[in-house]
């Protein structure tokens, strides 16, 4: 795996950017907190883009999960983690947005596709 950073809405220490560092922490351990930026080892397995909204959604294999890490263009970014990509899909509170991350993942190769 390698060194990955991504850029926060915030500082790493203001309070609004703690949910975020949380979801990356628990897949991640390790993270390295720099000023708006957090490092973390994993590997960028797909890169999902152009959204109307929310602008960029990057996906992680991490050493104990798997992240969604949102590059918003509406509001602050955010991340979403779990254990398989599955769980990580369901975690998302959009199903629009749920169904454009699968449907990525799928052209991708790293999520079958689902069966009708």
């Amino acid at each position: 795996m390698d060194l990955q950073e991504v850029q926060l809405s915030h500082p790493a220490a203001d309070p609004a950017s703690a949910t975020v560092v949380n979801e990356v922490r628990r897949v991640a351990p390790g993270v390295q907190l720099q000023g708006d930026r957090l490092r973390f080892e994993a590997d960028l397995v797909a890169r999902i883009e152009p959204f109307t909204r929310p602008g960029k959604v990057e996906i992680y294999r991490c050493p104990e999960g798997w992240l969604l890490y949102c590059y918003d263009s509406a509001k602050d970014n955010w991340a979403c983690s779990g254990s398989t990509l599955e769980e990580v899909i369901g975690r998302l509170e959009e199903d629009s947005l749920a169904h454009l991350v699968r449907a990525g993942l799928e052209r991708s190769g790293h999520l079958a596709a689902r069966r009708p």
